[in-house]
This record gives structure tokens, sequence and C-alpha cells, in this order.
């Protein structure tokens, strides 16, 4: 259920769709666009405006969008980094760590995390985690929850369930669900099956498959199939099997 390069957080496509406002950010920098517009999605608006303004050459805009033409991306992205983009930051220490320079991956991450972002801190507890550095992964995940990001709630959530704190566990997963993140809203919905409250849980893997969440459709296809409803469970299973869910394929079967 993890998502990104490996395990970090932006996957390829958000990588590209970074690089793309970069790209558009650097070229319209002429015309009075500065640090302000160089921010995350939330500056997409501002970047917008100033781009419809200044008719920005398309060519320019093709020529970073394929991995292909990542020479091209990546003078771009380092421009912005040097302006103090810290979402060009969080893609240069990517394509670092895709290149397996581990080093400057971190590097850029902690650049990045200095100056407030989320993701950084996230991949920056990732690899902490990696090393078996558990506490220092929970003070980053920490520091990134600080900032409302679901992602550090539901692994500081699964932190404490490791550590067999089910009360704090289950406060950090409602955090992350609060903010839309269906992994978190299937671990609600495993912790009051757990404890007996199927209508509750249902509810909780109910609002996760609505997100897609494959392993919240395979729980709801179990509690259709322990209800008798055998038709509705394999409705709930061919939707997670189509997701790739290995548990719901191998359910299906069981129907045949």
């Amino acid at each position: 259920m993890q998502t990104g390069l490996g395990h970090f957080v932006k996957t390829a496509t958000e990588q590209l769709s970074v690089v793309r406002r970069l790209l558009l950010i650097v070229l319209v920098g002429t015309v009075g666009v500065g640090v302000a517009a160089c921010g995350s999605s939330s500056d997409d608006t501002a970047t917008s405006q100033a781009v419809a303004t200044s008719a920005p050459d398309d060519a320019a805009c093709i020529a970073a969008q394929g991995n292909s033409d990542w020479s091209v991306a990546k003078v771009i992205c380092t421009k912005a980094a040097e302006l103090g983009n810290s979402e060009a930051m969080n893609v240069l220490a990517l394509a670092a760590d895709r290149d397996g320079d581990a080093e400057l991956a971190e590097s850029w991450w902690q650049k990045a995390a200095a100056l407030g972002n989320a993701n950084a801190m996230n991949n920056l507890a990732f690899l902490a985690n990696s090393a078996g550095d558990v506490e220092l992964a929970e003070s980053w995940w920490q520091k990134a929850a600080a900032l409302d990001d679901p992602n550090a709630m539901f692994r500081l959530g699964l932190l404490a369930k490791r550590a067999g704190d089910m009360k704090l566990a289950e406060s950090w997963f409602q955090k992350s669900a609060a903010l839309g993140d269906p992994r978190a809203m299937y671990d609600l919905g495993a912790i009051a099956d757990e404890a007996g409250d199927v209508k509750l849980a249902e509810s909780w893997w109910q609002k996760a498959a609505a997100l897609d969440d494959s392993m919240s459709m395979y729980a709801l296809g179990l509690l259709a199939k322990q209800a008798g409803d055998l038709a509705l469970a394999e409705s709930w299973w061919q939707k997670a099997a189509a997701l790739g869910d290995p548990d719901a394929i191998e359910a299906l079967k069981t129907l045949q």
C-alpha cells in the first residue's frame, strides 16, 4: 500500500507534474515570478496566472515531460532549487535516489525539509526507518504530521500499533483518515472488526473502498460472504482483483 519511488512519497507521475510546474516557473521568471510563486500545489493558481500572461514556449514545456529528457528537466529543477523551491529539491532527491546516489538524495531532502517540505520529511523518515533508526524516523514523521501530512500520521499510527499502543495508533489513524488517507480508514475498520463492531468496520471499509483501496474491498467481500451474500462478495472481490489485490484474486477462485 506504500506509494512513491520505491518506498518514497512522490510517484513518477507526481514528479513529472512538479517538473512541468517548475519549468513554467523558470520560463516566466523574467516577467516577475519570484520565489513566492515557486511553491508546491498551493501555489499552482499563482503560477498558472503568470504563465497565462507570459505564453511560455510549448516546445520547452514538452521537452521536460519525459524521463528521456531528464537532463533538460534537471537543469530547470536545479535552477528552481537554487531559488529556494523545496519541491524542486524533492524532485532532485528522488532522481538521485533513482540513480543510486543515496547521499545526494538525503542532502536534497534535508534542504527541502529545512524549508518545511512534508514530502521530504516523510522520505527522510523512510530512510531512517530502513536503516533501523526508528526513533529518528518517528521524529521526522512527527514533524511532517505537525504540517497536517496524512501519510506521516498513518506511519505514526503503524509505529504505535507495532509498539502495542492501540489507543495511540487509533488516534493517529483517525487524524490521517480525516485527511482522506484510505490506508488509515482500512486500519480503523480492522480495529473495529476486531472489537466486534462489524457495522463500524463496514462503514470505514466502505469509505476506503470509495477511494479505491483494494484491501477494504476484499474485507467487504469477506463480510458479504459471512452474511451469506455470495453475489455481493464476488462483486467486491472482482473490484479488488481488478486493482491487483492477491487475496481477492485467490478468493474469487473459491467461488468457481
